[in-house]
């Protein structure tokens, strides 16, 4: 983006107001509301759903006739396009019944999160001798992992069915391109998603950092955000989705967990999921992205109808949950070759 300004003297406001008036509209040519200064961008247009969502009218200070004056002007489409990239009214998609949907679902996340969590110390003390003697931070942990398996296997469950099963993503049906598909059930699942992300986030913060590190933390913010994103819009629900059921990996990772703690490394249930975990890892972390991203190659055209703001965080947030993938992928592959090794010595 260039900008060129001219003028005698700035007035901090109006001279805000018209540089995010330009970002927000693509405008070429604008002048601050005193006159004093002119500006000529070359900005991506789109209308950034944040001045919907966040209301800006009551943090930049604009006058009730003001601000009605530019959601005129917005909903009457008299701004100016030249950018190829769609855009995203949060006031013309969130009706009344999304809006409870999206927070009813959350809520249930966080909800189910804490039932998972305490019937999961429950049945551990009734079911496995081993909880008792387990240190305060093994058992919260313990716990942690028990509503991380349950929202793993409602997840990848929902996503597998929603974009292989359903009728909601295939080509020509319910007449909207690919990017703009969704449903009740998609809205639920994502908002179900955000629910247990920020409960597993305000755990892992609140015990940092013995239930992770730094990269869980970037891995749960990153999917916090683009999951909002895509609920609030109302797009990218089938990439959103195909990234949800790479989470179908973490029963093994828990079960790996499990069985450490339990003092079974030497088990064949051990071996078993340890060759589970990896090639489960390779198809539904590795490949799966890899395809993700052909597909979004493959669809560019209709791609880059989703608002700007949400194509560039389509193309980033995967981009670094695939090099955590591989990270990853790269110690699950070394742990594997360790267990098998030893494994292999024992044996012989």
């Amino acid at each position: 983006m260039s900008i060129i300004t001219t003028g005698r003297s700035l007035n901090l406001f109006s001279t805000f107001e018209s540089m995010f008036h330009c970002l927000l509209h693509g405008s070429s040519n604008l002048h601050s509301a005193d006159g004093s200064v002119s500006f000529a961008f070359v900005p991506p247009n789109t209308y950034l759903f944040w001045w919907d969502l966040f209301a800006f009218q009551g943090i930049l200070g604009v006058g009730n006739e003001k601000w009605m004056a530019i959601r005129k002007f917005e909903q009457k489409g008299l701004m100016e396009s030249t950018s190829s990239f769609g855009s995203f009214s949060f006031y013309e998609y969130a009706s009344p019944s999304k809006v409870v949907l999206w927070l009813a679902s959350i809520f249930s996340g966080i909800i189910l999160c804490v039932i998972a969590y305490t019937s999961t110390a429950i049945l551990s003390s009734l079911l496995f001798k081993g909880y008792g003697k387990l240190s305060s931070a093994e058992k919260i942990e313990w716990n942690n992992r028990g509503f991380s398996t349950f929202h793993a296997l409602f997840v990848s469950s929902a996503s597998f069915y929603l974009v292989i099963l359903s009728d909601v993503f295939i080509a020509n049906s319910h007449d909207d391109i690919v990017i703009n598909k969704s449903s009740r059930l998609s809205d639920t699942v994502l908002g179900i998603s955000i629910g247990y992300f920020l409960t597993d986030l305000a755990m892992i913060l609140w015990n940092f950092p013995a239930l992770g590190g730094l990269e869980y933390v970037l891995h749960h913010g990153l999917s916090i955000g683009s999951i909002t994103l895509s609920l609030l819009s109302g797009q990218v629900h089938i990439y959103i989705l195909m990234v949800l059921f790479s989470e179908s990996t973490t029963p093994f990772v828990n079960l790996r967990w499990y069985l450490d703690i339990a003092g079974l490394k030497s088990s064949k249930l051990y071996i078993w999921n340890g060759i589970a975990l990896f090639f489960g890892w390779l198809v539904a972390r590795i490949f799966l992205f890899m395809f993700l991203f052909y597909h979004i190659w493959t669809h560019l055209v209709e791609v880059k109808e989703v608002f700007l703001f949400g194509f560039y965080t389509l193309i980033m947030v995967p981009s670094v949950l695939a090099v955590l993938n591989i990270f990853w992928f790269w110690k699950i592959a070394k742990g594997m070759v360790k267990t098998l090794t030893k494994a292999k010595h024992k044996g012989a």
